[in-house]
Formats: C-alpha cells, sequence, structure tokens
C-alpha cells in the first residue's frame, strides 16, 4: 500500500514537472512583420528572426535565420552581372547529384510581372533530409538568387509558413 502511494505520488510528481516544461517549451512569439528595402529589392520578415548582410567583389548576400530554429535559413544574393542567369541556373541543378540529392521542382514561374525559375531540391547527409528551394531572376544586368532551406526532420510548421511569408513578399524592383 506505501508503494503504491508512493508510486502515485511519484507519478504525479513527475507529470507535472513535464507539463510545467511543456508549456515554458511553446510560450507565445511575441513579433511583427520588419520590411526590408532597398533601391534593388524589398522583403519582409519576423522581427524574431536574425538577419545578416555580407557584401563582397563577387555579390551581395542577405541571410535570414530563425532564432527558434538553426535549421532554418532563408538567404538573397545579388549576383554580379558578370555571371549569366542561365549558367548560374544550369550550375544549380548539376550540383544536384542523386542519390543523395534529388531534384523535386524545376520550373519556370511568374511573380510581380517578371519570369523566375524556381528549383525545388532535396539533400541528405548526416543532419537528416535538407529541402531547399532556390527562385532565380535574371533582369538581364544582374541575377537574383533567393534559397529557402529547411531541415524537414526539426522544422515547426510556424516557422516554415514564416520563410515561405519571406519568399512571398520579396520584389525586385
Amino acid at each position: 500500500m506505501l508503494k503504491t502511494a508512493i508510486a502515485i505520488m511519484l507519478l504525479f510528481f513527475v507529470g507535472c514537472t513535464q507539463n510545467k516544461t511543456v508549456k515554458e517549451q511553446h510560450k507565445a512569439r511575441k513579433y511583427t512583420w520588419v520590411k526590408q528595402e532597398n533601391s534593388k529589392y524589398s522583403f519582409e520578415y519576423p522581427s524574431d528572426w536574425v538577419i545578416t548582410q555580407n557584401a563582397g567583389p563577387l555579390a551581395e548576400a542577405i541571410h535570414i535565420n530563425s532564432k527558434a530554429s538553426a535549421a532554418i535559413d532563408f538567404s538573397f544574393m545579388l549576383l554580379p552581372d558578370t555571371v549569366p542567369g542561365d549558367e548560374y541556373i544550369d550550375h544549380m541543378i548539376s550540383s544536384i547529384t542523386p542519390p543523395r540529392s534529388k531534384l523535386i521542382k524545376h520550373v519556370l514561374v511568374r511573380k510581380n510581372n517578371k519570369s523566375y525559375t524556381d528549383i525545388l531540391y532535396t539533400q541528405e547527409d548526416y543532419a537528416g533530409v535538407w529541402k531547399h528551394e532556390h527562385i532565380l531572376y535574371t533582369d538581364g544586368q544582374k541575377t537574383y538568387s533567393l534559397q529557402f532551406t529547411t531541415l524537414e526532420n526539426k522544422t515547426a510548421k510556424q516557422i516554415t509558413a514564416d520563410g515561405n511569408k519571406i519568399l512571398q513578399s520579396f520584389k525586385v524592383k
């Protein structure tokens, strides 16, 4: 009888502790959408994500990472006019090598009255299966490359939804 009472008390204590831990992990996010804009492009991203910008002689890159998951990455890259858009697209597709990578989709899409190439593929490595989506746009002078990357087995639905909203908000000027 004493053992049963102790077991019930122990289960109750463990249940309460786990319930508290679950509640702490799922606190509501408090954020707004921030607009990033300059003379070349604009997009929106959640204020609780981290944005970094790098510019070098060959390319300009912007990376937006979710603080909630290091496995979520959205990046925008402006390539110089010395890199032809078709050549860059061919390079992207040729880098998708089976069996560890798989091309899921390669289509030409229309967005903001401009033609884009949308490349969706998976890549498997030691961490799991990564899902990459590249959206490429060439205006005749510059090639714009957007990449949204998630680690499929660790991605939260809300973070993926945020990433998709970032992609939808992107506009080339």
